[in-house]
């Protein structure tokens, strides 16, 4: 998977920083029934939440997968202590599509 940026959040509220990976573009631990270079079947969520456990991090082991959309860049943080992620779609008429994803883990 690519990422060009990551936050640090405590997701989990356990008083360690948690990553939130911020993906951009393909890759097989992104894309849900993809390749990695097309647009498979949506997008895989749990991979991108890496908990942290006295300073080991592990994605998270909930399987969270979206069908249906292909963002090719998706920014996670938290609000109000939901974690929350905005996405940026590229349309085939040139257009793009904004959209959020509240997982509700």
């Amino acid at each position: 998977m690519q990422f060009r940026e990551f936050n640090l959040v405590d997701y989990d509220q356990d008083g360690d920083d948690d990553i939130i990976l911020n993906p951009f573009h393909f890759g097989t631990q992104f894309r849900a029934g993809g390749n990695g270079s097309n647009k498979g079947t949506g997008i895989i969520i749990n991979n991108l939440i890496l908990t942290n456990t006295g300073g080991n991090f592990s994605p998270l082991k909930k399987s969270i997968k979206i069908d249906g959309i292909y963002p090719a860049h998706l920014k996670g943080f938290m609000i109000n202590g939901k974690l929350k992620f905005i996405g940026i779609q590229g349309n085939s008429d040139g257009s793009m599509t904004v959209f959020d994803i509240i997982p509700g883990v």
